[in-house]
Parts: C-alpha cells; sequence; structure tokens
C-alpha cells in the first residue's frame, strides 16, 4: 500500500495518495517511512520512493 499512496503521489494524484496514506495508518498507526521493508528495494529506488511517501504525507 505504501508503494501505491508513493506512486500516486509521484502522478500528482495527490488527494488519492493521502487517501491512501490514511488507510495505510488506520491499518497500522506505527508505521514510519525510516522503518519500511529496508532493504527489499534496491538502493537505487529508495529515496525515489520515500520522496513518494513523503508526498503522501506518510510520517517519517
Amino acid at each position: 500500500m505504501s508503494r501505491m499512496a508513493a506512486s500516486l503521489a509521484h502522478l500528482g494524484r495527490t488527494a488519492e495518495a493521502q487517501e491512501m496514506a490514511q488507510r495505510i495508518l488506520k491499518l497500522n498507526p506505527t508505521f514510519r517511512i525510516s522503518t519500511s521493508r529496508k532493504g527489499q528495494y534496491p538502493d537505487k529506488h529508495i529515496a525515489h520512493l520515500q520522496d513518494g511517501m513523503r508526498l503522501a504525507e506518510l510520517p517519517d
């Protein structure tokens, strides 16, 4: 779901990205970008993915 929020944010679909972020936080109130699935993605993609999550207003 966090990848979906990031993707929507990068596409400029901010309202949908923020709605997805709220769903994530409702299911997992302790979700943080900094601890989400480290090592699951290649390092060169992490920053881009995390930037999208921030645009969706997920907490660091």
